[in-house]
C-alpha cells in the first residue's frame, strides 16, 4: 500500500484521540519510507516512551477520580487549574463549573481576608499546612473542610498550590456511625 505524502499527512494531523491510532500512524510512515531507516529506533523509544506516559497518565487518573478528597491544583493568582469529580459530591459542582474559577469564589462573604491571610502566614513558613475552614457549595450553603495545602514550584519559578479537602461531617458521621457499633 502506496501512501503518499498528502495521505500521510492528513492522517497525521486528524485527531481521533486514540494512543493506537498513533501507533498507526508510526507504522505508515515507516512502511511508506517517509521516515529513513536510521530513525527507527528512535521512532521505537519515542513510542515507548508514549506508552509510558499514557500509562502513568492512567495511573495518576485513577487515584485523583477514585479519591474522596477533593483534589485542587490552584495558580499563584488563585485561580483553579484543576480539580477532582469528588466536588459533585462533596459541593455539587461539576469540574469544569470550578476550571478557571477563583478559589475565593467557594469562601464564604467576608471571610476572604482571613482565609488568605491565615493561609499566606502559614505557607510562607512551611511548606505543607493542614487547617479547618469553611467553604461554599453550589448552592450557598457552607462546608466544613480540613484543607492540606503544599506549595510546589513550576518550570516559571512562580508557585503553584495542591490542595486536598477532606469532608469534615464525612469523619464526624463516620466517627459517630463507629461509636455507636
Amino acid at each position: 500500500m502506496d501512501l503518499d505524502e498528502n495521505q500521510i499527512n492528513s492522517n497525521i494531523s486528524s485527531e481521533s484521540g486514540s494512543i493506537n491510532d498513533v501507533k498507526n500512524q508510526f507504522n505508515l510512515l515507516v512502511e511508506n519510507n517517509i521516515i529513513p531507516e536510521e530513525y527507527h529506533d528512535l521512532l521505537d523509544e519515542l513510542w515507548n516512551s508514549i506508552t509510558e506516559l499514557a500509562d502513568s497518565y492512567s495511573s495518576l487518573n485513577l487515584l485523583t477520580e477514585s479519591s474522596l478528597d477533593i483534589l485542587f491544583r490552584i495558580s499563584s493568582t488563585g485561580k483553579i487549574l484543576y480539580i477532582s469529580s469528588s466536588v459533585e459530591e462533596l459541593l455539587e459542582y461539576k469540574p469544569e463549573e470550578l476550571i478557571g474559577k477563583s478559589f475565593g469564589d467557594l469562601i464564604p462573604d467576608g471571610k476572604l481576608p482571613e482565609y488568605f491571610r491565615s493561609m499566606s502566614d502559614q505557607i510562607l513558613e512551611k511548606e505543607v499546612i493542614v487547617f479547618n475552614s469553611d467553604l461554599l457549595n453550589k448552592t450557598g450553603k457552607k462546608f466544613p473542610v480540613d484543607e492540606i495545602l503544599k506549595r510546589i514550584s513550576s518550570e516559571d519559578s512562580v508557585s503553584k498550590f495542591k490542595l486536598a479537602l477532606e469532608s469534615v461531617s464525612s469523619v464526624i458521621e463516620f466517627q459517630s456511625s463507629s461509636n455507636k457499633s
